[in-house]
């Protein structure tokens, strides 16, 4: 059976929370030439838990837009000269909003597996509903096939890592899939072509629908851009430098404020200029500390810190 999930998708802008609702019916003409509000295709896709990752494939059909007279819902969007834009019938509670971050988020993670777990942050309800896990299962399921993982799993097979995490993340739009939403023809289909007992004998064909479709599909979006990096810090080596982890996690956060022209606290900089002063090198931590994992959601952006996405994000979330 396929579960939903809560997920949110995030932008890298700077702006005071203000939401926008501008919905109104669209006539069939007015319909068929509008195009669809961005991302509001992203709710029908399904998501694979265990990788944390959208699969491709869509458990909802979310290309019908007209009702029975013909008709559609058309959005004004602000940020794209309030073009009028169609949603799918199964969208509904579609917004415009502006609520980002206003500094860079920082975290200490003593472990992988506390690392991974942090992944599960962007869903918002209770996804283990329908899996008969036991408890610790069901806190190391999610994200353990994540790239993520892979990256932070083979650091600690070899040494004592800690891992600190910068982020930054602005969302532009939201909204919710309908309580009946219209389902896929092909998932549908694939659905109905299942053996009707699972067994060794039909264990492959149910795979072969989750490794299509995933384990799960999204209900709700909260949709922009988020860039996230995630430094492994080997200890000894931090302790030979006469420094602890969280000190770099701290010097590591204020050199990301920095950079994209956010005022750090400015007792932390001193702190940070006479730690490196003290090690005797010229480098930047995140130069030194510089075996890290990256990724953006979003729009068309790189690996780095910005004060500002590009426009690709208000068409790409």
């Amino acid at each position: 059976m396929m579960l939903h999930v809560k997920c949110s998708l995030f932008l890298l802008l700077f702006f005071p929370k203000c939401t926008f609702e501008l919905c109104t019916d669209g006539t069939p003409k007015e319909c068929q030439d509008a195009e669809f509000a961005p991302g509001s295709n992203l709710a029908g896709e399904g998501f694979d838990i265990t990788k944390m990752e959208r699969k491709g494939a869509f458990v909802l059909d979310m290309n019908k837009f007209k009702r029975k007279d013909q008709a559609c819902t058309l959005c004004s969007n602000p940020y794209l000269d309030n073009r009028k834009q169609k949603l799918p019938l199964s969208v509904v509670d579609w917004r415009a909003t502006q609520s980002c971050s206003g500094k860079v988020s920082s975290k200490v993670y003593k472990s992988s597996e506390s690392l991974v777990q942090s992944t599960t942050s962007s869903i918002e309800n209770n996804w283990q509903v329908g899996l008969s896990f036991g408890s610790v299962a069901n806190l190391m399921l999610a994200g353990t096939h994540s790239k993520l993982s892979s990256y932070s799993m083979d650091k600690t097979k070899s040494d004592k890592f800690s891992f600190t995490t910068q982020s930054l993340s602005c969302e532009y739009y939201s909204y919710r899939v309908s309580k009946a939403p219209t389902l896929q023809k092909e998932f549908l289909n694939s659905v109905n072509q299942l053996p009707k007992v699972y067994n060794p004998q039909s264990k492959n064909n149910y795979y072969h629908l989750i490794d299509t479709f995933g384990t799960h599909y999204i209900t709700k979006v909260k949709m922009g851009g988020k860039v996230q990096a995630v430094t492994s810090i080997r200890e000894c080596a931090a302790h030979l430098e006469g420094i602890e982890v969280n000190e770099v996690e701290m010097c590591l956060r204020v050199e990301a404020s920095a950079t994209i022209s956010m005022r750090p606290n400015s007792m932390e900089v001193k702190s940070c200029q006479a730690k490196k002063d003290n090690s005797g090198r010229k480098i930047s931590f995140s130069n030194y500390f510089n075996d890290r994992w990256g990724h953006v959601c979003g729009g068309k952006m790189n690996h780095s810190f910005h004060t500002s996405g590009d426009d690709s994000l208000l068409d790409m979330p």
